[in-house]
């Protein structure tokens, strides 16, 4: 029921900021629980990064996951039984085996399958050290993430004591690994790959897929707790792309009477009394909630652009203001292809010699000393010769997201800044053995840079055949 209150709309119990993935969980959780709850978003779309929509109005048939590529973390999670996600609301996902594979320029490549096992057994042709080395790591991780996955499964402020004595009883468990999990966790993430590995099949891509902090940060080594993750619960694709969870949890969120408004976003929140009561939307339309507002954005954007002038306590407000946000020196972008063609990678899966199709997992592609050159490049203003990053071909899973015998493609990328490709924009390189491709990015932070206006030219992947891969031209601005 909508009432009138000081001239705003009370629309709802709860008022919702963001329809991406974590919005609209928070939301359908809401929901559930017997509140009425509004969630507002200023794109015309739900689902923020974990959106599937058409790549752009010049190539209408080739679709995009906007920006995620699987599901991991969110299979550690009890969200898809407790919401009914599977069971109610037709959430479809398939484990892929080997999630990741290494790409190397040789020829040969390194599959990271769920079982260790299978991996070290690959990695013993590059290395039989590190595939020992390999097994020992993953030995620290199991027991790292068995004390602490069951503290992330509960609330930090009011745990549930099952949970607790769950985590009390693997740390005791796996004490033994207990330092050895300290030192890991504690040491940066080059220092922990250096000092477990010297082969550049296994270091590459453990540096190339987890760019979660900066390599050489003290603590950054936990990001290895992916493996982990991989292990324990495998990585998964949503069938009908990523954009099938946030439909998923809309379907959820409306059983209990939620609602979803896009193209709504929010100019300032609205505080009365030192508490939040509403939102403004860009035009000046005001809505009231009843119980309160949560925004599943970015603390630094609720705090510092979201709130009004005044509102925080001058400390606060300057510790809001200090919220790290380029401290890696490095943006991430995510590059869409639209290609007239198919991508193969013959040369690799003859190698192999195991039928694995290898346009099906994520795929690196670039050595380890070319990564660290690259975010070196980056921190300094420069544009690094390779440009390291995970590619995949979506179409390998859900061939319904391009025409028929094409393939979408994407590749989740590092940069110096921002990145702009203006929709539609075709690759300048043509050849008879290239196929034509449409360009698009995803850009979600970027950093400082000295010198606008360069040009950066993508190189033809080595890892593909010619025939199915194309060269593009983007203006960094």
């Amino acid at each position: 029921m909508t009432a009138i209150v000081n001239g705003s709309k009370v629309v709802a119990d709860v008022i919702v900021v963001g329809a991406g993935h974590n919005g609209l969980v928070a939301a359908a959780y809401l929901a559930k629980a017997g509140l009425d709850v509004l969630v507002v978003e200023a794109s015309p779309t739900a689902g923020g990064m974990t959106s599937t929509n058409p790549m752009a109005p010049e190539a209408p048939d080739y679709i995009i996951n906007e920006a995620s590529m699987q599901a991991s973390l969110f299979r550690t999670t009890t969200i898809d039984k407790d919401l009914g996600l599977s069971t109610k609301f037709d959430l479809r996902q398939t484990v892929i085996d080997p999630a990741h594979v290494q790409l190397n320029y040789d020829g040969t490549s390194l599959a990271l399958w769920r079982n260790p096992r299978r991996t070290a057994d690959e990695l013993r042709y590059f290395s039989p050290a590190d595939a020992e080395a390999l097994l020992d790591l993953y030995r620290v991780i199991d027991a790292a993430v068995a004390i602490g996955l069951p503290m992330m499964q509960t609330s930090p402020v009011r745990p549930e004591i099952v949970k607790v004595l769950k985590a009390a009883a693997a740390t005791l468990k796996h004490r033994r690994e207990l330092v050895a999990i300290g030192r890991w966790m504690a040491a940066s993430q080059t220092e922990a790959i250096e000092d477990s590995f010297v082969s550049d099949a296994i270091k590459a891509p453990l540096l190339i897929a987890l760019p979660f902090m900066p390599f050489d940060a003290d603590l950054s080594g936990w990001s290895l707790i992916y493996l982990g993750v991989l292990s324990k619960y495998g990585v998964s694709m949503f069938h009908g792309g990523t954009g099938a969870l946030p439909a998923a949890l809309i379907k959820s969120l409306q059983s209990n009477g939620g609602r979803v408004r896009c193209s709504a976003p929010v100019e300032k929140l609205i505080v009365e009394g030192g508490s939040v009561v509403g939102v403004r939307l860009h035009g000046g339309e005001e809505l009231q909630a009843r119980r309160g507002v949560l925004t599943a954005c970015s603390p630094k954007t609720t705090l510092t652009r979201l709130l009004p002038d005044g509102v925080l306590p001058a400390k606060l407000q300057n510790k809001a203001d200090k919220i790290p946000t380029r401290r890696r020196g490095i943006a991430d972008y995510k590059l869409n292809v639209a290609l007239r063609g198919r991508i193969t990678m013959r040369k690799h899966e003859k190698w192999r010699g195991d039928g694995l199709d290898l346009r099906l997992p994520c795929n690196s592609y670039h050595t380890y000393d070319e990564t660290l050159a690259a975010v070196k490049a980056c921190v300094r203003g420069d544009i690094p010769e390779h440009v390291p990053g995970l590619g995949h071909v979506l179409t390998s899973f859900d061939p319904s997201m391009a025409p028929s015998g094409c393939d979408t493609f994407c590749s989740g990328q590092a940069s110096r800044r921002r990145i702009r490709v203006s929709p539609g924009r075709r690759s300048r390189r043509r050849s008879p053995k290239r196929s034509s491709a449409i360009l698009r990015t995803t850009t979600k932070a970027s950093s400082r840079s000295k010198s606008p206006g360069a040009t950066w030219r993508s190189p033809t992947s080595k890892s593909g055949s010619g025939r199915s891969t194309a060269a593009s031209t983007m203006s960094i601005q």
